[in-house]
């Protein structure tokens, strides 16, 4: 977690200034002609992001998406922000607005964290749209988010819009299928971090078949505590078989039993590159070639 750099933030913004304000009677009139420029939540926003740093962090501040979409605006102003922290705050039209005008035109903005923003499958396909095109974003972060099957085409389009994307982190949302949204065009994302969804068989079959096409160049795959069972383990192991890749792969706390993890181990014995797999729990890391001989 980056280290907070807006922790100053109150309950009440807005009780904040107008407190100050209430115990200096000769301030009212320069207040008063600073709320005709900006906003009182604005205000305090411009006062105070420092402009050493290059991370945002207001994680968990509970802002209102007027508030998030000012502080937006500002980090389009310093255009030297490069990870901006928005996790647990009022995610809505003004804030999503702002993000769009802001990846538009940012060269530096590489990482954008909404976790736990509750944004639901509306929200994130509102997300694809205000990030198209973006030639910064490398990391995205939308876990906590209860994104179901039906966010899969804006992940699709967020993948295939965002030419830089490197990393998405889906955890503890709602997936399970996954059909769209790994296909043979998203050849940029090399890290997909799926954990404790509601990932079926049916899901690891569609993420076997992404491992398998010459496009992919995924090198981390984090689908532990879903719903994969021995089936799913075949499905995975077939595109393991050919992957080219792939380095690390988290299957813990799923429902395999020792027939997925024998198949597991039939597939990866002619895979070259995969170096650590997790499927019993993530203590238990199982080494490959041991794996391979069983």
């Amino acid at each position: 977690m980056i280290n907070p750099i807006l922790s100053w933030f109150p309950s009440s913004l807005k009780d904040k200034k107008a407190s100050a304000v209430h115990s200096n009677p000769a301030t009212l009139d320069a207040a008063h002609r600073r709320e005709e420029a900006v906003s009182s939540s604005g205000w305090e926003v411009l006062q105070a992001l420092d402009e050493r740093s290059r991370q945002v962090d207001v994680w968990g501040q509970r802002l209102q998406d007027e508030e998030i979409a000012q502080l937006i605006d500002e980090v389009k102003r310093r255009d030297d922000v490069d990870s901006l922290e928005l996790g647990r705050n009022t995610i809505g039209p003004a804030s999503l607005n702002a993000l769009q005008r802001l990846f538009a035109s940012s060269q530096s903005l590489s990482r954008l964290h909404l976790s736990g923003c509750l944004l639901g499958d509306s929200g994130v396909y509102q997300v694809s749209l205000s990030l198209e095109g973006s030639l910064s974003l490398e990391e995205l972060f939308l876990d906590c988010n209860r994104a179901t099957d039906e966010s899969t085409y804006a992940l699709e389009r967020i993948m295939l819009t965002c030419p830089k994307l490197k990393s998405i982190n889906m955890a503890n949302n709602l997936l399970s299928s996954l059909g769209m949204c790994v296909t043979d065009d998203n050849t940029s994302i090399t890290a997909l971090n799926l954990r404790r969804n509601s990932i079926c068989d049916k899901g690891a079959q569609a993420i076997g078949q992404f491992l398998k096409t010459k496009s992919c160049k995924l090198d981390s795959l984090d689908m532990a505590e879903n719903e994969v069972c021995d089936k799913g383990a075949l499905f995975l192991g077939k595109g393991l078989s050919v992957n080219k890749s792939l380095k690390e792969l988290f299957l813990h706390g799923n429902h395999l039993e020792m027939e997925g993890i024998r198949v597991m181990g039939v597939y990866v014995s002619s895979n070259d590159t995969l170096l650590r797999i997790t499927l019993t729990s993530a203590e238990d890391e199982v080494d490959v070639q041991v794996l391979s001989s069983l």
